[in-house]
């Protein structure tokens, strides 16, 4: 799963980058405490979930391909990702103190607001949030950003994403 945190445009009230590095921070904690150890059963044989989630700052690219058979796929890109991918590499999933990793870019910018251990080349293990920050709802922020768009011909264009294994 790839999570991300755009910067508003420059007329909104913005929230600085540090501030987006720290609700990504403060979600993938949140994220660790509620999933992990989540117990499935596949047809008689158990399985527990392990969560391992990586950090990653910086800018990125989407590429959209395709078009035909009115499919589209989507290839994000850039500095952020493979951040976050090196960073997702210095997890554990099996040490609860080294599930959540920030690469060093991304950490520098919260240093301040949680702690961490850390691992070879700078990456944090993040342990505990020491301020944060409160939580914004989703809701609002679509409602927003979908203001007067014809929501039909927005669902429309977001099924093209929908990959063809998960279409009834």
């Amino acid at each position: 799963m790839i999570v991300l945190w755009p910067r508003p445009k420059k007329n909104e009230n913005a929230d600085t980058l540090r501030t987006l590095v720290q609700r990504a921070g403060q979600c993938a904690m949140q994220i660790k405490a509620q999933c992990q150890g989540f117990k499935i059963d596949l047809k008689g044989v158990k399985k527990s979930l392990n969560v391992k989630v990586g950090i990653g700052v910086g800018k990125i690219s989407i590429l959209h391909l395709g078009g035909l058979f009115n499919r589209l796929e989507y290839v994000p890109t850039g500095l952020a990702l493979a951040q976050a991918f090196q960073a997702e590499n210095h997890a554990d999933a099996k040490r609860d103190d080294e599930q959540v990793i920030m690469s060093p870019q991304a950490f520098d910018l919260v240093s301040d607001v949680f702690e961490a251990k850390f691992k070879n080349d700078r990456f944090a293990c993040i342990q505990r949030c020491k301020e944060e920050i409160r939580k914004t709802s989703i809701k609002h922020i679509m409602s927003s950003i979908l203001e007067g768009m014809d929501l039909d011909y927005v669902r429309e264009r977001v099924l093209l994403y929908e990959p063809a294994a998960v279409r009834p």
